[in-house]
């Protein structure tokens, strides 16, 4: 888990979800354009194979990938519903 790809990939993933919250969380409503782009970047964003979140019994929920697995998962999910709610008020 110590490879420089892995520590890119988690340098632009934490990049694109801090522009996320930067644009999300303002006193006023994005430009529905700019939500429109947000969220397609999100959806968009490549997750290497062994960051996907992958059922399988061999898995205890206290291994660290797997851990790891979640997080990345249930931020991206959290960001394209964090979208979709902001879409609506539009």
């Amino acid at each position: 888990m110590d490879d420089p790809l892995d520590h890119r990939w988690n340098y632009e993933f934490i990049r694109l979800l801090s522009r996320v919250m930067t644009i999300a969380f303002t006193s006023l409503p994005p430009p529905y354009a700019a939500i429109l782009d947000l969220d397609r970047r999100l959806r968009d964003f490549y997750v290497p194979a062994h960051l996907r979140l992958q059922w399988t019994s061999h898995e205890s929920s206290d291994d660290p990938l797997l851990i790891k697995r979640w997080v990345v998962h249930s931020n991206k999910e959290w960001g394209k519903r964090l979208f979709s709610s902001l879409g609506m008020r539009d």
